[in-house]
């Protein structure tokens, strides 16, 4: 399968409609897995912001989290070790040296069906799916990107027992939980 697979993404040779939309649904795989990683640390330390019964329940708990953690780091790297996608990545490397204006910046907002697994089809096609609850909506119905200020507003009402705050000239969000120590 490996040989098989280092030539599905190639570097060279003409790609057809299919190859294209296989190499978007893995890098789509990569993107889903990557944003997860991000809250690894809230999971990780979430145990130690709860009251427990005992010790014994905190570190029963946090090893849990600890463990999970470790589990997604793991598959995440798995993921990307594979000839699969480190071939992908690397004719998108090239791709972007030989014809830079090919590649453009994109931003996740534009397609909010991009954070949604489509059982092997792209998830872009299928606009009508909801996006998972724990998303934040950044974007308007007519498509435009929501004030940022309103939807940190947003998520302080919903979450009364955490800190957040927005720098206004980088856009960067601090957010802190407050213990109930």
């Amino acid at each position: 399968m490996a040989a098989t697979a280092q030539t599905a993404f190639s570097v060279g040779g003409e790609w057809d409609e299919a190859r294209f939309n296989s190499a978007l649904a893995r890098l789509q795989d990569m993107h889903i897995q990557l944003r997860n990683l991000r809250n690894t640390i809230p999971r990780l330390v979430e145990p130690m912001l709860e009251s427990h019964s005992s010790p014994e329940d905190l570190y029963t708990k946090f090893v849990h989290s600890a463990t999970t953690a470790a589990k997604d780091m793991r598959q995440f790297s798995d993921f990307m070790e594979v000839p699969e996608s480190k071939a992908l990545l690397e004719r998108t490397r090239l791709r972007g040296t030989e014809s830079p204006e090919a590649i453009a910046p994109w931003n996740v907002t534009q397609h909010k069906g991009w954070l949604v697994r489509d059982s092997g089809a792209l998830a872009a096609k299928n606009q009508d799916k909801a996006i998972d609850d724990s998303v934040l909506d950044t974007q308007g119905s007519d498509g435009e990107a929501k004030d940022m200020g309103l939807v940190l507003n947003t998520f302080k009402h919903k979450h009364p027992k955490t800190i957040a705050d927005m720098d206004d000239m980088s856009k960067t969000i601090k957010v802190s939980h407050i213990s109930s120590v």
